[in-house]
């Protein structure tokens, strides 16, 4: 009895031990190192404004390894709107532990496996675009149009709440 006891913890502390060990391997993943994550939304048709940078629905954000985000027009910055000046970019900044949950699902959702664009068989309502710069300055980039693609779903709203959370401050304002 005493020895299928010993043979019965040693199972548990060894299983225990391997568990750890692969946990750790997975945690400590360099293989791939995420320097920059890009996302532009980006509507077509009528209906397109070129309203405050911060309540628009067209957008470019750029999340920095270093905690550092930017927040600019998907394409050239209007400069006017209706007479008005328009702010063309807003700084803002993010945890190293944000950065770092973001890069954590892309890497968990593999996303150097996925396609580079997703498309749908309707109207064109406009796309989003994803641009990830990992390792030595490679980019994979992802156009989605089809919005219903569950990881790339999941990514925008998680991309959609840190952008909403941050405290943005204007860089630069067009005074043409």
């Amino acid at each position: 009895m005493k020895y299928i006891y010993s043979i019965s913890i040693f199972l548990i502390l060894f299983s225990l031990s391997v568990n750890a060990s692969f946990n750790n391997h997975l945690r400590q993943d360099t293989t791939i190192q995420i320097k920059k994550i890009e996302f532009s939304r980006n509507i077509t048709g009528p209906g397109i404004s070129f309203d405050d940078l911060l309540l628009n629905n067209r957008f470019k954000v750029i999340f920095d390894l270093n905690g550092s985000v930017l927040l600019t027009w998907p394409g050239k910055c209007p400069a006017k709107f209706l007479g008005r000046n328009i702010i063309c970019s807003y700084h803002g900044n993010i945890s190293k532990k944000e950065f770092y949950k973001l890069s954590k699902y892309l890497k968990k959702i593999q996303f150097l496996q996925l396609e580079e664009n997703y498309t749908q068989d309707t109207d064109d309502v406009g796309y989003h675009i994803y641009e990830i710069i990992y390792n030595d300055n490679k980019i994979k980039k992802i156009i989605d149009s089809n919005y219903e693609i569950k990881k790339i779903k999941k990514l925008r709203k998680k991309i959609y709440k840190i952008k909403n959370k941050i405290k943005w401050t204007p860089t630069l304002i067009d005074s043409n």
